[in-house]
């Protein structure tokens, strides 16, 4: 699932929600069905600074429980130039 919109011509943002369900998994320590769904959640906010220049924020959440059973959060902040030739 994802949704994206403009708030006007400098902030944009986008939102992505995903769910994995693997088949199968050699691990055998690991909770069988829904038990190994992972998930992700992930939400941008994008700044256009000028015409090449933007200031990204992306705050991020998911659970693996194949690889760990708890859920994990990361904060970014970017800085990105683009070269328009």
């Amino acid at each position: 699932v994802a949704a994206e919109g403009k708030h006007d011509q400098h902030l944009s943002w986008r939102m992505r929600l995903a769910w994995f369900l693997p088949a199968w998994t050699n691990r055998t320590d690991v909770k069988s069905g829904f038990g190994v769904l992972q998930t992700d959640l992930t939400l941008v906010a994008s700044y256009k600074l000028g015409k090449a220049l933007s200031v990204d924020w992306q705050s991020s959440i998911r659970k693996v429980p194949v690889v760990v059973d708890r859920w994990q959060v990361t904060h970014s902040l970017l800085l990105t130039m683009g070269l328009i030739l």
